[in-house]
Order: C-alpha cells, then sequence, then structure tokens
C-alpha cells in the first residue's frame, strides 16, 4: 500500500509541475508573447490546443482496456507516457529557435500524455482499493500530493 501512495503523490508532482497550467505555463506564455509576438487571440488559441487532450480522457480508459500492451494495461501505457513527455521536453530544450508550430506540438503530446497518465493513476487507485479495501485512503493521498505541489508551485 505504501508504494501505491508514493506513485499517486509521485504522479501528481508531475501532474501539477508538467501539466497546463504547470510551472512552464507562465515562462511559455511569456516566451509566446514576448519572443513570437503572438496577439492574444492567437495566444487563447494555443492555450486552447494545448488543453484540449485533457477534454478528451475518457477515451484513454477504453483505450487502456481495450488494447492491452504486453499484457499490461497500466505499466506499458505509464512507460510509453513518461518517455514521449521525457522525449518532447529533451528536444524542445535542445532547440534555439523554437517556432509556434513546434511548441504547439510538444506541448498537445506533453499534455496528451500527462492527461493519459491521470487516467491510469485513478484507475489504479479504483482497482487496487477496491482489492484492498482502501480506495478512500488512495485518493486521499492523490488529493493531498496534489494540495502539496500546488501550495509549492505558488511558493
Amino acid at each position: 500500500m505504501q508504494r501505491l501512495i508514493c506513485i499517486m503523490v509521485l504522479f501528481y508532482l508531475i501532474q501539477t509541475y508538467g501539466s497546463n497550467p504547470g510551472l512552464f505555463d507562465l515562462p511559455l506564455t511569456i516566451y509566446l508573447k514576448d519572443n513570437l509576438h503572438l496577439p492574444p487571440a492567437e495566444l487563447a488559441t494555443f492555450g486552447s490546443l494545448v488543453i484540449l487532450p485533457w477534454t478528451i480522457k475518457p477515451l484513454y480508459g477504453i483505450i487502456a482496456d481495450v488494447f492491452p500492451i504486453f499484457g499490461y494495461r497500466f505499466k506499458s501505457y505509464f512507460l510509453i507516457c513518461y518517455t514521449l513527455a521525457f522525449v518532447c521536453l529533451l528536444g524542445l530544450s535542445s532547440i534555439q529557435n523554437h517556432t509556434i508550430q513546434n511548441l504547439a506540438i510538444s506541448m498537445v503530446l506533453i499534455s496528451t500524455c500527462i492527461a493519459f497518465s491521470d487516467v491510469l493513476t485513478d484507475k489504479i487507485m479504483i482497482v487496487e482499493g477496491s482489492i484492498n479495501n482502501n480506495t478512500a485512503r488512495l485518493q486521499a493521498a492523490q488529493w493531498a500530493g496534489l494540495g502539496f505541489e500546488s501550495y509549492m508551485l505558488q511558493k
């Protein structure tokens, strides 16, 4: 059970700092506005595009249930999601002059990966919690992790 609680808190740490809005939301907005000279309407469109993967979250649960990879419904997808997000962030860090297109594609992929893993974490909470009769404890760990990381983000 302690391992599951650590996974829940770790995931919400990643979600708080890596999703939109997250730690890089404000610098990204300033970069788009000041360096790439996006007008407010295009800045809003960019933000809407990046948040779009969060609107189709039920689809990710269906995908994970119907298409297990290597016999796993969770582990394989977590590995794919976090590897893809890491590669996107690494790619963004290696580019000198960003374009709106490469930022949009990368941010949508990162947002998709984090939204997908959010669904998987909630599924783990429900499945493992119901098996061990600890759903409330796991959910409390998720919310405590989210609250703590959000508090730290504001500091």
